[in-house]
């Protein structure tokens, strides 16, 4: 008699639990937030610790200098992001597929293959950095410095902010940057891909995955310093973008790839000035003096 007592408060506690949890998770689901989806861990994963690095180093050397570029290259960068929003939406493919049957097998495997390298690098770049902020405490003379830069507003949690920042971002960096080149490449291949397959059904996609991280923890054991690396892996990004800039514009311009949703002309218009000093910029990186 005690055990079937014992067994009937056992079942309410766990239905209790479940009615709880069942209760709590359709709130979540209501929640405005609940709605922003992937946009938003894509948008967050664009802070990775490249970027950090680099806003963290430009702040140092800057100040308050450089704050007169934001309303220039804000409208840029929105017409950008929203070309390359509508191309998904409309389209339903990612950028190689839509790359696949617009363009010819050369193009398409050189754009799937910068945009390899350059994950590939930057993923290398946010696991150094990861890696290192473990060792911020003892002050070497690394990671530590662009964390001291933010010792005048951060005060003594300066560098606890910076490696939480850093390992924050990079948890949410490394696997987006580690799957966008998967995608690219199996559908560039032909292959199955997406996270909601199980390993055996997409072998291919999960296995690039692996081979990306594997390179970038293998470049770990090189001589270049994680910051120089955080810091060349976003210039590299930067240039790698430009062809990808004009190869977007492109398929958003095209009525065979976006039917009656090609984008307007004003924002063709600020994606080609994007595309122009974005492409000045990395060409005078590369001039002497």
């Amino acid at each position: 008699m005690r055990d079937t007592k014992h067994l009937d408060r056992r079942q309410h506690a766990s239905n209790f639990r479940a009615n709880i949890c069942q209760v709590l998770w359709g709130r979540l689901k209501e929640h405005p937030l609940s709605k922003l989806g992937p946009g938003l861990i894509t948008g967050v994963a664009d802070d990775d610790p490249s970027g950090i690095a680099t806003y963290s180093q430009a702040g140092a050397q800057f100040g308050l200098n450089m704050l007169w570029t934001m309303p220039l290259t804000f409208p840029l960068m929105a017409a950008v992001q929203s070309m390359c929003e509508n191309l998904g939406r409309v389209t339903g493919k990612g950028l190689a597929a839509n790359i696949k049957t617009a363009f010819s097998p050369a193009v398409l495997k050189s754009v799937v293959l910068l945009l390899l390298i350059a994950n590939t690098l930057n993923i290398a770049a946010d696991v150094a950095a990861m890696g290192e902020v473990a060792e911020l405490v003892s002050g070497i003379n690394t990671a530590a410095q662009a964390a001291s830069t933010l010792r005048p507003l951060a005060g003594d949690f300066a560098y606890l902010l910076f490696a939480l920042g850093i390992l924050g971002v990079g948890m949410i960096g490394v696997p987006v940057l580690a799957g966008s080149g998967a995608y690219a490449l199996c559908e560039t291949m032909g292959w199955h891909e997406g996270l909601e397959r199980k390993v055996r059904n997409a072998r291919g996609f999960y296995s690039i995955i692996a081979i990306s991280v594997l390179a970038a923890l293998a470049i770990q054991y090189s001589p270049i310093s994680p910051m120089k690396a955080l810091f060349w892996s976003a210039v590299i990004n930067g240039v790698v973008a430009v062809p990808l800039m004009v190869v977007i514009i492109i398929l958003v311009s095209k009525k065979s790839v976006m039917g009656d949703f090609t984008v307007s002309r004003p924002l063709i218009i600020l994606g080609w000035v994007a595309t122009a000093v974005m492409g000045a910029a990395a060409m005078a990186m590369f001039i002497p003096g």
